[in-house]
């Protein structure tokens, strides 16, 4: 297995299959392989590949309101970094919390939260959030309406990379 942070070198298959998975994650590997014009036993391959050298994951994403979550809050913390592991762990164990990453900027730490209630967010803040060791600041910022979430569809992962890519590389696939 590859070095977790280490870039993977992809083709146009490996993109074609990430492409065609984000467009429809139901889509067989069959029908994947149709598609791009390769074998299913490629397809099969790759796709273990890609999973395996931590590429990409396959999950269902949720729409937090529709399971009774309406409040999707940003949370911004200003940490002690000396305290940096204890904090992050903190946050790990927090079920509210749906995801945390470290950062540059005036903040180390951003996160984001869903809750059911505003009660159930101030109580958050107030007997979880501001009482782990080491926060210095919290700045909490609701999200009235998600504009773009990072999904790739019709296949604009390729704008992302510095040159143009067909769908498939015949010759490596």
């Amino acid at each position: 297995m590859k070095g977790k942070d280490k870039m993977t070198k992809l083709d146009g298959v490996d993109y074609s299959i990430i492409a065609f998975l984000q467009e429809d994650g139901r889509m067989s590997t069959a029908e994947i392989a149709r598609h791009i014009g390769v074998s299913e036993g490629t397809v099969r391959r790759r796709l273990a590949n890609l999973i395996q050298d931590g590429v990409m994951w396959v999950t269902a994403v949720v729409n937090p309101v529709k399971l009774g979550f309406p409040f999707k809050v940003r949370f911004e913390l200003a940490i002690e970094m000396d305290k940096f592991e204890e904090i992050a762990q903190a946050l790990l164990d927090l079920k509210e919390i749906r995801f945390a990453h470290f950062h540059s900027g005036a903040y180390d730490i951003l996160a984001e939260g869903w809750f059911k209630t505003m009660d159930e967010l101030v109580n958050f803040v107030i007997n979880a959030l501001s009482i782990i060791d080491g926060v210095q600041k919290i700045e909490t910022f609701y999200v009235q309406k998600e504009i773009k979430r990072a999904h790739f569809h019709d296949h604009d992962i390729f704008s992302l990379l510095d040159h143009e890519s067909p769908l498939i590389d015949q010759e490596t696939a």
